[in-house]
């Protein structure tokens, strides 16, 4: 993946007291002061006799850091939407903006729970959350606006809809966990 490197540091106790250049070079603490120590590619792998407990993504097109599986799988899902060609969907769907990808990691880096992702075709990238109990919520993000919407129990009579223009990212974080708290059940 064009500008994604993955690190994944493990829990083999060997890992940790080995002073080996590779294991010095790849620790978390060295990961946070440059970006020049993470290899190239997808996929590079510290240790070997255990499984990960941290794994790191960096992307190097924004210097975005993800630490949470879940935000690695939509990174790179977001990854693939910026590369969709013109006319995907046969309506003269226009390739999506770097700066729409660059606003929706920085959205999904900051995100306890993580959405369901997808494209549309009006230049906005959509983001899907569903309970147990069928709430639904959900936000059509554009490059200078966010729309939210959110649907107790798909008792669309009772939606509630919203426009977020500024602070969006932490007023996204706020509507995500207030979604998430104020109903019982979690999906």
């Amino acid at each position: 993946m064009t500008g994604l490197s993955c690190v994944r540091l493990t829990n083999d106790s060997g890992f940790w007291t080995e002073k080996s250049s590779l294991n010095l070079k790849n620790t978390y603490s060295g990961i946070s002061e440059t970006t020049g120590n993470i290899p190239e590619g997808f996929g590079h792998n510290i240790g070997k006799s255990a499984e990960p407990v941290v794994m790191i993504i960096y992307n190097s097109r924004n210097g975005m850091l993800f630490m949470n599986k879940d935000a690695v799988i939509n990174a790179k899902k977001l990854e693939e939407i910026g590369k969709l060609p013109y006319d995907r969907n046969g309506y003269r769907a226009r390739p999506f903006n770097t700066a729409l990808i660059d606003k929706c990691e920085k959205i999904i880096s900051v995100l306890n729970h993580q959405p369901q992702i997808y494209p549309t075709g009006r230049q906005s990238i959509q983001f899907q959350y569903e309970l147990e109990d069928r709430s639904y919520l959900e936000f059509e993000i554009f490059e200078e606006k966010t729309m939210c919407l959110y649907v107790p129990k798909r008792i669309y009579a009772n939606a509630e809809e919203i426009k977020i223009v500024d602070s969006e990212v932490v007023r996204i974080k706020e509507i995500v966990e207030d979604f998430y708290g104020r109903n019982c059940t979690t999906g």
